[in-house]
């Protein structure tokens, strides 16, 4: 139980490779299964851990443009080098690219409920 507590910790911490790892490969998974997201929440806890500190308002578009500004950061041979070995099938990863992660960020939408 403690080996599993501290996992949970250590997935937590800014930087971690296991954090960026489990975004990413859920991130396709989640935006499959629940393209919607609640602005609000995200804008909220996003100035909460001091990661959006924009004066305006987040909205949707802005949201598309801090992810896709980020893709462009993201060294895509070194993703799958990182995620390859926690799959049954590394060949799984042979779509990864820039663009599926560009269409993956498009499927997310900011839901129509307001908090």
């Amino acid at each position: 139980m403690r080996n599993r507590r501290r996992d949970r910790r250590s997935c937590g911490k800014r930087g971690s490779r296991r954090r960026h790892r489990q975004f990413r490969y859920d991130l396709a998974w989640y935006a499959g299964t629940h393209p919607e997201y609640n602005l609000g929440h995200l804008e909220s806890r996003s100035r909460q851990s001091g990661d959006y500190t924009d004066e305006t308002p987040l909205t949707d578009e802005r949201v598309h443009a801090l992810l896709e500004e980020r893709l462009l950061q993201v060294d895509m041979a070194a993703l799958k080098n990182d995620v390859g070995p926690f799959l049954h099938d590394p060949n799984d990863l042979d779509c990864w690219s820039r663009d599926f992660f560009l269409d993956v960020f498009r499927r997310l939408r900011a839901s129509a409920v307001a908090d």
